[in-house]
């Protein structure tokens, strides 16, 4: 009796795939066992273990060399690097949304700011040109509501000469001026009077007479002779002694008289 049956058709009891007894058969001996010879479809699991033992399981060769638990592992990890890597793309990218945006609104809060202070600025000029308009329009009000048409007729106001009179009164003081100024006569020199009282003082004729003429007898004796000891040489008032002659000195000679 020939009874094949694949290991993945029967039910696990407590394994997935089951290596014990695989076609559910109970031989009496080895010797009722014949090999007629390997399936082609079906093999074993070449996955290793974490502990470095090789997967037991049963797989179908015609889709691939592991078995079912190892291929949903793999797709199980594959799947869940994938949603990482796409994690990590989609925050980055939200992370630079989320920067352009804060930037966006950061420029529209200053531009917001900047139009603001420009409307009030500009609101301010307009409010005080408002009312400085508004003061002058008072101001001619008042002078305008001052005096009436019909009072200013009863003054005597011509309307016709009121515009001319101003430049002819100019005009004619300006030619009064002028001739003050060219019957004016002009004197160029100090003022008239005493300026101080403070006088200078006159020196004495004792001291005027003293300081003139020098005194000629000083009870002094004077003498013309050389060999006097009175006498006073020439080179006493800048003049060299024994120069202003023709007489020379012969500096080779043994007399001692010089």
């Amino acid at each position: 009796m020939v009874h094949p049956l694949p290991p993945a058709l029967q039910r696990s009891v407590g394994k997935p795939h089951p290596t014990n007894n695989i076609l559910a058969l109970a031989p009496m001996s080895d010797a009722s066992i014949a090999v007629i010879g390997y399936p082609q479809d079906l093999g074993m699991c070449r996955a290793t273990k974490r502990d470095g033992t090789r997967c037991t399981g049963w797989c179908d060769k015609r889709v691939s060399d592991v078995c079912d638990y190892h291929i949903q592992h793999a797709v199980e990890q594959k799947r869940a690097r994938l949603e990482s890597v796409g994690r990590d793309a989609q925050a980055k990218a939200a992370r630079k949304i989320s920067v352009v945006d804060s930037e966006k609104a950061l420029q529209k809060l200053l531009q917001r700011d900047k139009e603001v202070a420009k409307d009030g600025s500009n609101r301010k000029k307009v409010e005080k040109a408002e009312s400085r308009h508004t003061e002058e329009e008072e101001v001619h009000r008042t002078l305008r509501n001052a005096y009436s048409a019909q009072l200013i007729r009863q003054i005597g106001y011509e309307e016709d000469t009121f515009s001319i009179l101003p430049f002819v009164e100019h005009i004619s003081y300006l030619d009064a001026l002028g001739a003050a100024h060219a019957t004016r006569k002009i004197e160029l020199g100090p003022r008239p009077g005493k300026k101080s009282c403070v006088d200078r003082p006159q020196p004495s004729t004792s001291a005027a007479s003293s300081s003139a003429a020098p005194a000629t007898h000083d009870d002094l004796e004077y003498a013309d002779d050389p060999d006097s000891p009175l006498h006073i040489p020439e080179a006493a008032f800048g003049r060299p002694v024994g120069l202003s002659g023709g007489t020379f000195i012969d500096l080779d000679d043994d007399d001692g008289d010089v």
